[in-house]
């Protein structure tokens, strides 16, 4: 979606057309619900205690498995069970309270200040080094310099 709504700036940054922004927001709202309805569907209908409660025993026999691959002895101390089981309530708890689709962070796009008293960030922008926009800028330059020349009789005209 972002690729269709968007142009690329620089690499990580992408311009959106100011009407296009309601609908990319619709959209990741429609994504964090259908996100929102597959954790719960993956609960299987059961509350996260409950979850957790069936799943358990197979917990522990992992754990365990991890202990003796690792030379901590035959089985997990129950401490250790209890801490791993409340890590995955509280994870379930937090995956079910948030939002599973990303928010899009917005920021303003202007022209850098290039002046004689701009600071030396200023001229390390990405727009100023890639070749391949110098080389489009460069056309750009020259296809403007010859429309202006071959124009130059016909605004004698005007």
């Amino acid at each position: 979606m972002i690729g269709l709504l968007t142009y690329p700036l620089s690499q990580g940054n992408r311009w959106l057309p100011e009407g296009a922004k309601d609908l990319l927001e619709k959209e990741l709202d429609e994504r964090n619900q259908q996100g929102q309805k597959l954790l719960k569907e993956a609960l299987g209908g059961n509350d996260i205690k409950e979850f957790v409660g069936k799943r358990t025993e197979g917990i522990r026999k992992d754990l365990d498995a991890m202990y003796r691959q690792l030379g901590q002895g035959d089985a997990v101390p129950n401490e250790r069970l209890s801490t791993v089981l409340d890590d995955v309530k509280n994870r379930l708890t937090d995956a079910l309270s948030q939002r599973t689709a990303p928010r899009a962070a917005y920021n303003r796009v202007g022209a850098p200040d290039l002046t004689a008293t701009a600071p030396d960030d200023n001229w390390n922008q990405p727009f100023l080094w890639r070749p391949d926009i110098i080389v489009v800028f460069d056309r750009l330059v020259a296809l403007l310099h010859r429309v202006l020349i071959a124009d130059r009789p016909n605004r004698r005209r005007m």
